[in-house]
């Protein structure tokens, strides 16, 4: 693929005037033509190379760098768009200062994954890993280089390409602005949290955080903390089925702290006396952990103090279904030995 572009001259005269400003300006030129010969040998690189559809996708994008430089390298020959040129900053920061108007992200990952953008739901996803992508950004506030964001998604030895062709399909689901969601600093991809009005997960953790911290000393306002918390605990990290490979140990360690909440929480209501909030407490705790037996003993224990055996009975049975159901065995011989000595 050849380029239609003229060659720029590094040493293009700059006009008479301040000596200063037209040192800068030639600065410039050399550095825009640096630029394009760059662009250039890498359109050139990629040409050779070229073999699968992200080699071609990346190829396609070079080429729109390489022809946007050639057009500012052109404008940039012509004396009188000098000051142009020298307004670009001042312009950047007028756009930057304009994006207080850009709709604000609206993030979902607990009990299913969910994209808003103002009032309108990203429905279409040209690529899951592009969603898969988002997540980590979620997840990884301070972002990600594109070698350990390949790692993390199993990607291979074309893994950094194919992040960059995952990014640019997750920019495109989100915005015509490449910049306006997803951005791209110091070789780190990273989300732009001035955009992001509300993520579900951060907000259970804020919640999670402040009834942990109030514990200890005001149990009512704990409780309160972690009630609040919980709200957004829709159910267990990204448990949509294409997401389910990933993810794994994260999803873990949030069910078990909602677990620990929804515990904590089944204790103050049972102080407290309320039996309808605790057992709702404990019901909710083996829906989101049904192999955790601590959550059923506990259950089985609020049945028998209320005078319903048969209801104790049917929570030991539900704890053998989910545990043979999710892990092909039968619950622990501690588990038998406890409910054996409460019934």
């Amino acid at each position: 693929m050849e380029s239609q572009t003229t060659p720029i001259s590094s040493q293009a005269e700059v006009p008479t005037g301040d000596s200063q400003r037209s040192r800068v300006i030639t600065k410039i030129v050399q550095a825009l033509g640096d630029t394009l010969a760059r662009l250039k040998a890498a359109q050139v690189a990629l040409g050779d190379a070229i073999g699968g559809k992200a080699e071609r996708l990346l190829l396609e994008e070079a080429h729109s760098s390489l022809q946007a430089g050639a057009v500012r390298l052109e404008a940039a020959r012509d004396p009188d768009s000098w000051d142009q040129l020298l307004a670009q900053p001042e312009a950047r920061a007028r756009k930057a200062a304009a994006t207080v108007s850009v709709d604000k992200l609206q993030l979902r990952c607990l009990g299913g994954f969910e994209v808003r953008i103002g009032d309108r739901a990203v429905e279409q996803w040209p690529r899951r890993k592009a969603q898969l992508l988002l997540m980590l950004l979620m997840l990884y506030p301070r972002g990600l280089r594109p070698e350990e964001l390949a790692e993390m998604l199993d990607e291979g030895a074309a893994g950094p390409s194919n992040i960059r062709v995952y990014a640019r399909a997750l920019r495109r689901a989100l915005s015509d602005d490449d910049d306006a969601y997803v951005l791209l600093e110091s070789q780190r991809y990273r989300l732009n949290h001035d955009r992001v009005d509300y993520f579900d997960l951060k907000a259970f953790e804020r919640g999670l955080d402040e009834g942990n911290r109030l514990r200890g000393t005001d149990p009512v306002a704990a409780a309160t903390a972690y009630e609040a918390a919980l709200e957004h605990y829709r159910g267990n990290l990204m448990e949509d089925a294409g997401f389910l490979p990933y993810f794994t140990a994260e999803r873990e360690q949030y069910r078990r702290a909602a677990v620990g909440a929804l515990m904590t929480l089944a204790e103050h209501y049972g102080v407290l006396g309320d039996r309808q909030r605790q057992e709702a407490c404990l019901q909710r705790a083996t829906v989101l952990a049904p192999c955790e037996e601590e959550a059923y003993l506990a259950l089985i224990r609020h049945h028998l103090a209320l005078g319903r055996p048969e209801k104790a009975h049917q929570a030991y049975w539900d704890c053998r279904k989910a545990m043979k159901a999710y892990l092909g065995i039968s619950p622990s011989a501690e588990f038998e030995q406890t409910f054996r000595g409460l019934v």
